[in-house]
């Protein structure tokens, strides 16, 4: 009798384990399968966010060309624009309360076919403008280079860093390009008038505002990094909405992309931020002992 009950304890004992271990693995295993689900729904967020910001951008980016190619028309079709003229415009694309961060729009052109100069002839509205009429854009290389991409290609062109002098004082922007040619037509008394290159309307750029207001959520919950494609991989970013103290030093959720549309391909990466892996679900050491646990 005795024996039997030792046998009868034992094998209570190891259906205890057995029962113990079956319910530690499926505990184990939920908690990982809940888990995964849990990262996927993470990743769908992330990606969510990213998608809402890519969609502002190209947006951006088709606001440019609507405005370049507007303002392109309107010396097109008129041999001499008035300042007046220039003010309506920017009032008619409501400029001052874009949020595209273009802060004004401009005319310059070459005093004559063989001059290297290349002259800032209209700008507006008046702030910055004053300042800037006048400015010979041969000064800055890099602005020419654009300048003669965009001519050879047709298509707009970007510088991103330019110091003007507004008000008297450098003042870092961004400036994008867009050649004005007259096609070939005929005049009203019969006589036919050959293509014409007049010169380039460009729009002055808040780069940082270009790209701070693509996502509401961006700000909180993704940092995001924007270089120039001819850039170096360690060089400074271009933009970039979280400071280097403040980055998430190891994020989970990361894409890079390259966009062009703005004149000058770019190179972005997103990173989910501190407060985006904050809020993620599953993310604190002690919820998942607690499932291990449970």
């Amino acid at each position: 009798m005795g024996r039997s009950g030792m046998i009868s304890k034992r094998g209570s004992f190891w259906l205890q384990c057995v029962v113990i271990g079956f319910c530690l693995t499926a505990s184990a295993v939920a908690t990982i399968t809940v888990k995964r689900i849990a990262d996927h729904k993470s990743e769908e967020n992330f990606s969510v966010i990213i998608e809402q910001a890519v969609t502002s951008l190209r947006r951006t980016a088709e606001i440019y060309e609507r405005t370049l190619g507007g303002l392109a028309g309107l010396f097109i079709a008129s041999d001499n624009i008035s300042f007046v003229e220039m003010d309506d415009y920017a009032s008619a694309i409501n400029i001052r309360e874009n949020r595209s961060g273009i802060n004004a729009l401009g005319f310059a052109s070459h005093p004559d076919p063989d001059s290297d100069s290349l002259i800032v002839q209209r700008l507006r509205p008046r702030t910055p403008g004053d300042s800037v009429i006048g400015t010979d854009f041969n000064l800055y290389p890099d602005v020419i280079a654009a300048a003669k991409r965009a001519r050879e290609t047709g298509k707009l062109a970007l510088v991103a860093d330019v110091a003007l002098p507004i008000n008297g004082e450098p003042v870092k922007k961004g400036i994008m390009l867009r050649p004005v040619t007259r096609g070939e037509r005929v005049s009203e008394d019969g006589t036919r008038r050959p293509e014409r290159f007049l010169g380039y309307v460009f729009a002055i750029l808040d780069m940082d505002r270009a790209f701070d207001t693509l996502s509401p959520a961006q700000n909180n919950l993704v940092e995001l990094r924007v270089w120039l494609t001819h850039a170096e991989t360690d060089a400074p970013a271009l933009f970039q909405n979280i400071s280097d103290e403040n980055a998430n030093p190891a994020p989970k959720f990361q894409r890079d992309m390259e966009v062009s549309g703005f004149g000058q391909p770019m190179r972005l990466r997103w990173s989910g931020s501190n407060r985006f892996d904050e809020i993620q679900p599953f993310r604190a050491h002690w919820i998942l002992l607690a499932l291990c646990l449970s």
